[in-house]
């Protein structure tokens, strides 16, 4: 055994490994306890600086104008209709999106839509707006009905989150 003095004048041992401690421990197992102890320390640290850059995390929203498109479409034929989109945030942005490649609570399928790329920017703070066609091929032979449908942006590669309620659209399929 190692002896030294410390401050108060009191001389301490220092064991080997292997040895036990005064609680009857061995010396290895109270040092994976302390490594234990710090390396959880430490994960709890990189968990909060994680949470906070997530919180810190900017993000643009997207509007449409108008909010419902219905449209009225014969079997076999395509509608058409111009759709405004307006894209803001608190800073700078580059927005790339799809819109009519995603759709939620939807009974629209997929291959009716032609997806409208959209590329909206800003170089500050604020509003930028882009006009898209939003364009609907029902195939013959499909059956009358009311199919809807919410468009959301598919965020393709934009310098920020999107946010975004989307655009109602509702399809009358009428009788040829």
């Amino acid at each position: 055994m190692a002896h030294f003095m410390h401050e108060n004048n009191v001389v301490s041992t220092r064991k080997k490994p292997g040895e036990l401690n005064k609680a009857g421990f061995h010396l290895k197992t109270v040092t994976k306890r302390r490594l234990t102890k710090m390396k959880a320390k430490i994960f709890l640290l990189m968990v909060i600086i994680v949470v906070g850059l997530a919180l810190n995390v900017q993000a643009a929203s997207v509007t449409f104008e108008p909010l419902v498109v219905e449209l009225k479409v014969a079997p076999g034929e395509t509608g058409r209709t111009a759709i405004t989109v307006h894209g803001f945030s608190n800073t700078a942005y580059s927005l790339n999106f799809l819109v009519g490649s995603r759709l939620e609570k939807s009974n629209i399928p997929g291959k009716w839509l032609t997806a409208a790329y959209l590329w909206l920017d800003s170089s500050a703070e604020g509003t930028s707006t882009a006009t898209m066609d939003l364009v609907i091929s029902v195939p013959s032979g499909t059956k009358p009905g009311i199919y809807s449908g919410v468009l959301v942006p598919d965020d393709m590669r934009s310098s920020e989150a999107i946010t975004s309620k989307g655009v109602m659209v509702a399809i009358e399929v009428s009788d040829s």
